[in-house]
């Protein structure tokens, strides 16, 4: 079930916090985990056994671990945890990879027996929830938080709803409080609402709409592509991602705060960045920040000298692109964020303090989109054909294949407001507002304004709906 469609938006989520207000503490507590299961098997049907499998093992694991004060047997149930987690990732997600990669091997050395592939299906959101529960083991062994005694608040942990299938990654040590300790109010169930709505808005309006052209542009054979027509794909494909991630990570934060729960944020402008290690603290902030502290620091961080910093930031990028997904492009794009980042380290212009200047803003702009063309395509062949066609390698005559056929009004429109988007303006034009609205200005009249704009946005957010075919979020395919 993913929040753009109709039976979630009208159906689901209403009926669920109808009920979910009406209840105490623990039953909202069985309710969440009811709904979250349903929610979770209507698209994912057996696969559901998984995820009840990964509550149960990581549930006895934390139990067996916290039980004992010798730091050797803690250490070893810490190992059985993470060694059932990573596995259970790896084959479903990499085995036919390493298989693929294997049979090609044997075919180049003259092999005439192939392993067969398993074929097996990428569950939704695995990667998440594997990190989420290796986050629940991690933080009970270095007791950063206890072992719950129950195995329903461990599933109502990893298997909660908003952020199941792609996030925010919610830390244990983070959510802990918030079993029982949660509280409602009308404040937060309000800004829940609105958080959510701008969240619909993103992805509906903003993201969608680029994804027609980036598919469009994208699906062009590339002896056809034009400069001009490939900057434009990569250009609208990186405005798409973002609005399209960020825009899932607002409607879970903004469902978090309807049901009582606060959820790290995950987005920080991240086009505004000054350099690409600036990038990373502001994107996928939960995904960088537990490489950092879950892999980067263990792995000795920048103690251990210079060498081993910029070899620790390679291992680091290498795993994070291998994350996101079973294949070269992922981890070629991976390694090329971690040499940037080790290049930065190396000559000073890697600090959040670096002059903004259009030249840095140039370099971090086209490192990103031309690193998106690696993630976007299927194949390094694919990605090494569009970088050439971006640089003009190729004879397209612009005639049949030109900018004119996808910038229309609407993406005109669109990409303008994608553009403005990725910068703090709006905050910071609210916020001059707020200052220049006379104090004699009755708070209600600038509530009414707010939520008369909202309603608008949702009004052409559903407008939107009606008139588009089913475009899933990007990260559903991690």
């Amino acid at each position: 079930m993913i929040f753009t469609e109709p039976f979630f938006l009208f159906f689901f989520l209403p009926i669920l916090l109808s009920c979910y207000y009406f209840v105490g503490i623990r039953a909202q507590n069985v309710l969440l985990v009811a709904a979250s299961l349903f929610f979770y098997a209507y698209g994912e049907s057996y696969y559901l056994l998984l995820l009840l499998f990964s509550c149960c093992f990581n549930y006895l694991i934390a139990r067996w671990m916290d039980g004992y004060e010798t730091e050797k047997i803690r250490r070893y149930f810490l190992g059985l945890g993470i060694s059932g987690n990573v596995g259970m990732l790896a084959l479903f997600k990499y085995a036919d990879f390493v298989v693929e990669n294997i049979n090609q091997l044997m075919t180049i050395l003259g092999g005439v027996f192939l392993i067969p592939s398993a074929g097996l299906h990428l569950p939704i959101g695995i990667s998440f929830y594997t990190f989420q529960a290796l986050t629940y083991l991690i933080d009970v062994y270095r007791r950063q938080a206890r072992a719950q005694s129950g195995i329903m608040n461990v599933c109502l942990y990893i298997s909660l709803f908003p952020q199941l299938i792609a996030g925010p990654i919610v830390r244990y040590s983070q959510m802990a409080s918030q079993i029982y300790g949660r509280v409602s109010s009308l404040e937060n169930v309000t800004y829940g609402i609105r958080r959510f709505i701008i969240g619909l808005a993103k992805k509906v309006v903003i993201a969608n709409t680029l994804a027609t052209a980036s598919d469009a542009i994208f699906a062009i054979p590339f002896e056809h592509l034009t400069p001009s027509l490939a900057w434009l794909g990569i250009f609208c494909y990186t405005l798409q991602i973002y609005y399209d991630f960020a825009s899932y990570s607002d409607m879970a934060i903004g469902i978090g705060l309807m049901l009582g729960f606060r959820f790290p944020e995950n987005f920080n402008y991240p086009y505004a960045a000054v350099s690409v290690t600036d990038f990373w603290r502001r994107w996928h902030m939960t995904l960088s920040s537990w490489f950092r502290d879950y892999v980067y620091i263990p792995l000795g961080g920048n103690r251990q000298g210079r060498s081993r910093l910029y070899l620790n930031l390679i291992l680091v990028f290498f795993a994070c692109g291998l994350w996101h997904g079973a294949s070269w492009n992922f981890v070629i794009w991976g390694l090329l964020h971690g040499s940037v980042l080790v290049i930065e380290r190396h000559t000073g212009g890697h600090g959040t303090s670096v002059q903004r200047t259009v030249l840095r803003q140039i370099y971090v702009w086209g490192f990103l989109m031309s690193s998106f063309v690696v993630f976007r395509t299927e194949s390094m062949i694919g990605a090494s054909r569009y970088l050439f066609a971006m640089i003009g390698a190729y004879s397209g005559t612009g005639v049949e294949y030109h900018p004119g056929l996808y910038l229309n009004t609407p993406l005109i429109l669109i990409v303008g407001i994608a553009v403005l988007g990725c910068w703090p303006i709006l905050p910071a034009l609210k916020e001059h507002l707020e200052q220049a609205i006379p104090k004699r200005v009755s708070r209600g009249w600038v509530d009414f304004g707010t939520y008369s704009a909202l309603l608008a946005v949702l009004g052409i957010t559903i407008s939107f709906m009606s008139a588009q075919s089913h475009v899933p979020f990007i990260y559903f395919r991690f």
